[in-house]
């Protein structure tokens, strides 16, 4: 698999790595629902951005039991903003992070593939 790298303008270029399965399902499902709202799309490339790259420790952490995906990407949005990123890099590279975090997420054919594999083992006998 090929690395995705961001870049962060004075953050500078990060590793987007994926966080764990429930943060990339919020973070992809609410960006299906974005259109038309480039406001909150703009959290939710920011939030992502702040996920994927949580290891480089240069935004604040994403903590899912004390802040929705929004609250924590409006926070990010603001750090971002601090450091110099335009919106056309926010948004890009938010994009780039979501990708990584979809990419990250099981399809269905991959469920059924899994199910008929469970569904085929054989059976012990007693």
């Amino acid at each position: 698999m090929e690395k995705t790298i961001l870049e962060l303008r004075k953050l500078g270029r990060i590793e987007a790595k994926k966080p764990s399965l429930g943060i990339c399902f919020e973070f992809v499902t609410l960006w299906g629902s974005a259109e038309g709202d480039p406001a909150l799309l703009s959290r939710i490339c920011a939030g992502a951005i702040g996920s994927v790259i949580d290891h480089a420790a240069k935004l604040p952490k994403y903590r899912p039991a004390l802040m929705t995906p929004t609250e924590y990407g409006h926070t990010c949005l603001d750090r971002l903003l601090e450091y110099g990123a335009g919106s056309s890099s926010i948004f890009r590279e938010g994009s780039k992070a979501l990708q990584v975090m979809a990419s990250a997420l099981p399809n269905d054919d991959d469920i059924e593939k899994e199910a008929d594999f469970l569904d085929s083992k054989p059976e012990e006998n007693t």
